[in-house]
């Protein structure tokens, strides 16, 4: 009889041990976003770059960093412009009073984490299509 609770003390052990690391995996699990952003150039009294950002996922579009970056044809770094908050529908404006390089324009929209209830998310990098005020 000794025998038989020690393999059953073992089987449980075992099953604890084991539904632990599901639950830990299953705890650990990140729910991802797709994040999508927009630009457009306009000139009334300054240069303006402006532009939406879109998820399904109302968190991923409010309070957004921006940044405008740059990249010319005789530099090939990536240089930032400007940087701007999204509102709470997700749309953005950098006003630039300085001279602009003939350059493409994009606008980069960072990861953002949050948790909901406990679980991990998080909101994708969305990179918008390129501009280039000169083709304008």
């Amino acid at each position: 009889m000794g025998r038989n609770i020690r393999t059953v003390l073992s089987l449980a052990i075992v099953l604890a041990l084991g539904l632990g690391v599901f639950a830990s995996q299953a705890a650990g699990k990140v729910k991802r976003f797709k994040t999508g952003a927009t630009i457009e150039f306009s000139h009334p009294d300054a240069y303006r770059f402006a532009g939406d950002v879109t998820s399904k996922k109302s968190k991923c579009v409010r309070n957004r960093s921006v940044e405008v970056r740059y990249v010319t044809e005789f530099d090939p770094e990536e240089r930032v412009l400007g940087t701007t908050t999204t509102d709470d529908a997700g749309h953005w404006q950098i006003d630039h009073s300085g001279m602009l390089l003939i350059a493409d324009y994009h606008a980069v929209v960072e990861k953002k984490k949050f948790r909901k209830h406990g679980k991990k998310r998080v909101c994708k990098r969305g990179v918008s299509p390129s501009v280039n005020p000169a083709d304008l």
